[in-house]
């Protein structure tokens, strides 16, 4: 070849190199005309109007757009929008963050007893057990302390305390429990009751679930719900500072319900502590709250798994308070101290708007770091761009789109080989599925779907009421083809391309 031949040929291999550069840093804008009539025919036989959907499929790798329908409009996206708190908290904390709870001690210890006090700290860990708490307890016992002579306190100071995720929620839906620096089991509770003989009253107890066996929980009361409430209330808070759950006479017979944990998830570990204590006689006052001062000394550290395991099962699991704790503790690291969750989540906003500064972000917003609210407003496309971010996000040996589970579908039907790996989020008339798929020719793509149904989840909200629970039959039928549509949808994209 002459040299003319060859400086022309890494011309154009330098002009390919630049133009390929340009598309990785750009945020998602190269598009081709949506394949409209595989999704007309979906959104007809699931009975969807146009209106209902926004969808995108495109190439993680170079940020085209392969398909898109009405992508730049606001929705609802329900816990889908676990992936923008996850992501962002894999990149502030890093991959080997462990979350820690602490039993400090001040004073000594001589003849069995503890001149000093005690402080059981907590550190936003979201996978907190009662198991896990029986080690604290051991550690007491390894040292000789059988009793105190000052104070019992727990130390939930790290984060703030909030009573509910979201007060437009089911007040007795465990999904939907109060947060705590020092929360333990998901801050949820096991009730269990039964019919006295003859007497419509109950007999009932409320224990905390584990797997060395379950705990009866002090500090928890229950009662009867007034007779001349609806039928369709079977359990309801009395609205007193503390939890006292009151049951309906219209239960069955006997039974077990999980329940959220709402007034002092803080309080109740500590009481379950002392319990535990004092089943290995070990003597300890009732719990009061305090910060533990600096000179306070650890005596035993409880630390969870690595944070991608964290990640990767409240992905599978949708749970929503993992998804808060692990966002505020995030936030809490970048600014320093911790903060409110709306004020939490508005950070965590900012932060996306700093590291993805070419994403339009009008409109976008987050109520909390879990997707439960009817107020949090997310665009196919912005969750687009957040997913390409998350596309080379390093977590350990692997990458972020390995800690999404397969979907309902793989998982029931038993595939061999994994090709779609995603996050679903349901909400009444508000549901979703993101993620990637690996498409017969062997393309990874990304994808975004979300429906919501404005007019209905408006009437919804209008009508709400904290004491029902259950969704309605004609919700329940638009969830189920929400999400069968969102399944055709997937598997025609792992067809044609």
């Amino acid at each position: 070849m002459s040299l003319a031949l060859t400086i022309k040929a890494r011309g154009w291999a330098l002009l390919l190199l630049s133009i390929v550069g340009l598309l990785v840093a750009v945020p998602l804008s190269f598009s081709q005309p949506t394949s409209a009539s595989v999704l007309d025919r979906l959104l007809s036989q699931y009975e969807f109007a146009d209106a209902d959907i926004g969808s995108l499929l495109f190439d993680p790798t170079n940020g085209y757009i392969l398909e898109a329908h009405r992508p730049d409009e606001l929705r609802i996206p329900a816990s889908t929008s676990k992936v923008v708190t996850l992501i962002a908290a894999l990149q502030i904390l890093g991959t080997d963050y462990r979350f820690a709870t602490s039993l400090l001690i001040t004073g000594e210890v001589n003849a069995g007893t503890l001149h000093g006090d005690i402080y059981l700290r907590g550190g936003g860990d979201p996978t907190f057990t009662t198991d896990d708490l029986r080690e604290f307890v051991s550690a007491l016992r390894r040292v000789d302390i059988k009793r105190i002579t000052g104070r019992f306190a727990f130390d939930e100071s790290f984060l703030p305390a909030t009573r509910e995720i979201n007060a437009q929620q089911p007040i007795a839906v465990s999904y939907n429990p109060g947060l705590s620096g020092l929360s333990i089991n998901y801050n949820r509770i096991l009730l269990r009751w039964k019919h006295k003989p003859r007497s419509p009253a109950f007999i009932a107890s409320v224990v905390s679930p584990a797997e060395g066996g379950a705990v009866p929980l002090e500090g928890m009361s229950i009662g009867p719900l007034p007779r001349d409430l609806d039928h369709h209330i079977p359990f309801l808070l009395d609205g007193t500072t503390m939890d006292r759950w009151l049951l309906s006479s219209t239960l069955p017979a006997q039974g077990q319900v999980e329940l959220p944990l709402k007034a002092a998830p803080g309080r109740i570990t500590a009481i379950l502590f002392r319990t535990l204590c004092r089943q290995q006689g070990i003597d300890l006052p009732i719990p009061q709250s305090a910060t533990a001062p600096a000179g306070a000394r650890v005596l035993y550290m409880h630390q969870s798994e690595t944070l991608p395991g964290i990640v990767a099962g409240v992905l599978r699991y949708s749970n929503n308070l993992s998804a808060e704790l692990i966002g505020q503790v995030a936030i809490r690291t970048l600014r320093g101290h911790p903060l409110p969750l709306l004020e939490s989540a508005a950070v965590l906003t900012d932060w996306y708007r700093q590291t993805l500064p070419h994403t339009d972000w009008n409109g976008f917003f987050r109520a909390n770091h879990s997707g439960l609210s009817n107020a949090t407003r997310h665009s196919p496309r912005q969750m687009a761009d957040i997913l390409r971010y998350g596309w080379t996000l390093p977590v350990g040996k692997s990458t972020f789109p390995q800690l999404l589970p397969p979907p309902h579908w793989e998982r029931e039907d038993n595939h061999s080989a994994t090709v779609v790996r995603a996050k679903s989020g349901t909400m009444d008339y508000a549901d979703g599925l993101i993620g990637f798929l690996t498409t017969t020719q062997g393309r990874q793509l990304g994808f975004v779907i979300l429906l919501t149904d404005f007019p209905r989840r408006a009437a919804l909200d209008a009508n709400f009421d904290v004491r029902v629970t259950e969704s309605s039959p004609a919700a329940r039928a638009w969830t189920e083809r929400a999400k069968a549509l969102e399944q055709a949808l997937v598997t025609d994209w792992i067809a044609q391309y």
